[in-house]
């Protein structure tokens, strides 16, 4: 599994380990060990602390659900930030069972899914987006400033900027959960229709009905794959709200 944030990318090695490259300077490469033990004295010394981004994330998944492109500008109001940010890189201080079962990459923070089901993130933390909460896990997704996740309950649990609303992760049970920008969309584990919350100024969250299998949050909008195999997709332009002629096979 790799995953590709603005400016820095993330991978499992086969080991069960995180390997990361790129731009650091948010500490966003600074990847954890395997255990998890306490960040050596270079760690933390490698981490360092600036006040600009321009983010896009691409996400491949092995999950059958599809790709994920987000495009980020730095400011919580959707507008490029020129103020000083503040960096920490989380890590657990505690030893946990050994390696990472997947990875996904925000704007400049990337998240950890462990063989034990637990969360740590690492990286640029102005927002509470390496917060990661107690709990067990089977999905994570990172959007530009926060992330969502899916409990083994399959219900959701959101953390990072909630500017708009993004991290109130509703009721429910999901089998998939997507995160844009400033939006957030699960695929409901009971019917199989879409739900979105968050920023709604340019349709964002306006979710076409019906039944779906697959849906990826990009920085504005989303597109969804539904049960007739044909792609839906809302946000950013009314007019480009309309399935697609394309039916996937």
């Amino acid at each position: 599994m790799i995953d590709s944030g603005s400016l820095h990318t993330c991978g499992l090695k086969s080991d069960g380990s995180v390997a990361c490259w790129g731009n650091n300077r948010y500490g966003q490469t600074n990847t954890p060990p395997k255990t998890n033990a306490p960040p050596n004295d270079a760690q933390l010394n490698n981490t360092p602390q600036n006040n600009s981004q321009q983010n896009t994330t691409t996400s491949i998944s092995t999950t059958g659900t599809g790709s994920t492109t987000s495009g980020d500008t730095t400011g919580g109001d959707g507008t490029t930030g020129t103020g000083s940010t503040s960096t920490t890189t989380s890590v657990a201080s505690t030893n946990t069972p050994s390696g990472y079962i997947a990875i996904t990459a925000g704007g400049t923070h990337t998240c950890a899914l462990r063989v034990d089901k637990t969360v740590t993130c690492w990286g640029n933390n102005q927002y509470g987006q390496t917060n990661a909460p107690n709990g067990t896990y089977t999905t994570i997704d990172a959007g530009i400033l926060h992330t969502c996740a899916l409990r083994v309950d399959k219900t959701v649990a959101c953390w990072g900027n909630n500017q708009y609303g993004q991290t109130n992760a509703p009721n429910g049970t999901y089998t998939t959960i997507t995160s844009g920008y400033s939006h957030t969309c699960g695929l409901r584990a009971v019917g199989r229709n879409i739900h979105c919350w968050g920023d709604n100024t340019i349709w964002q969250t306006d979710a076409p009905g019906g039944q779906h299998k697959a849906i990826s949050a990009s920085v504005y909008h989303t597109c969804a794959v539904g049960t007739d195999k044909k792609v839906y997709c809302w946000g950013v332009r009314p007019e480009r709200r309309k399935p697609s002629e394309d039916i996937l096979q």
